[in-house]
């Protein structure tokens, strides 16, 4: 990815006007697939990964003998190019184990399922960092079923009875209107929306010709856009309210139930501050192979400031960046530093 991005650079004579850009100034080498042995992810970014990618999960037998068994499982997958960041959450913790969830998809998970480890660390951090999205209430019922087989609470009629009522509410059992009044519009630490932004941004060029008072011209339209399911509709608008800026659409009351019931099932932010997006991500950088989007999102800012899309070479840069973003990126690495 690196490599075919300098190369996009420094190949056009169009690029000796941007020698010196400083997107490649601010690239520390960052090891996808392995992580860093050297630093500590930061709890929130921790928090704002699980709610973009983490899932709390538990199964229920009944064994022959009548006895009830649960299986528990907290989970954060990733590509396996993207391991790096499960290994990262394994030293966080301390506890877990990485290893291969879906071969058909080539993805990998970090998961807990001692019950000691769950109730020891996992709960606890989730306590003190908790999560922003209404994924909050699968945590809440997860936790609830694991302090009562355990114990630590009492059931409320028989065990079984009570964990089966709990899990039945979670996931697609769960109401719209329960997921949309959880939530409200809260103040976000930048670390969680590194992370969130790391999971569920995405960072997008539009390219097309523009027409204004008989003038034909190349625009170039650069913003990072963010979607949730619309009952977590107050998750975008705290993004709002964190950058200062972009909108939420569709537009409607989201203080409303109704309101955001009738609009589309997905909601989106949107924010085209330019210098804010690159002071922001400059500053905490993406900690997955999105990074490269961004990084080619920086740079197409920087050939766009100096109005490079007006000229032929500029242009084709910009092309040929916008090619090998998102979902379109080639090359994605696995296990190479970029």
């Amino acid at each position: 990815g690196h490599n075919i991005y300098i190369q996009l650079l420094t190949t056009s004579v169009f690029s000796n006007m941007f020698a010196n850009m400083s997107t490649l100034s601010v690239i520390s080498p960052r090891d996808y697939a392995n992580g860093d042995f050297n630093a500590r992810l930061h709890p929130w970014y921790v928090t704002g990964l699980a709610d973009g990618e983490g899932s709390f999960g538990f199964s229920i037998t009944v064994k022959p003998n009548g006895a009830l068994k649960l299986a528990f499982d907290f989970k954060v997958t990733q590509k396996r190019s993207n391991a790096g960041i499960l290994y990262d959450l394994q030293r966080f913790f301390g506890v877990g184990t990485v290893v291969i969830d879906n071969r058909s998809d080539d993805t990998m998970k970090y998961h807990v399922t001692s019950r000691e480890a769950l109730i020891n660390v996992i709960l606890p951090h989730f306590a003190q960092y908790p999560l922003l999205t209404s994924k909050q209430l699968n945590f809440f019922s997860f936790k609830e079923a694991l302090l009562v087989i355990t114990g630590a609470m009492p059931a409320t009629g028989s065990v079984e009875e009570h964990v089966r009522l709990l899990k039945d509410s979670m996931n697609k059992g769960r109401s719209f209107d329960a997921k949309f009044n959880c939530l409200s519009v809260v103040q976000l630490e930048p670390e969680w929306v590194q992370a969130f932004v790391d999971r569920e941004g995405t960072f997008y060029p539009y390219v097309a010709l523009k027409h204004s008072r008989n003038t034909t011209y190349q625009g170039v339209d650069l913003s990072l856009e963010v979607g949730q399911a619309s009952h977590d509709v107050a998750v975008l608008a705290s993004l709002a309210l964190f950058f200062k800026g972009g909108a939420v659409m569709p537009k409607c009351d989201i203080t409303s139930l109704a309101a955001v019931q009738a609009i589309r099932a997905k909601s989106i932010f949107k924010y085209r501050d330019l210098e804010g997006i690159i002071k922001f991500f400059d500053r905490y950088p993406l900690l997955t192979d999105k990074r490269l989007d961004y990084m080619s999102f920086k740079a197409i800012w920087e050939i766009k400031s100096a109005r490079g899309q007006n000229t032929a070479d500029g242009l084709a840069q910009i092309l040929a960046l916008k090619a090998n973003m998102n979902k379109a990126r080639t090359g994605k690495p696995s296990g190479n530093v970029e």
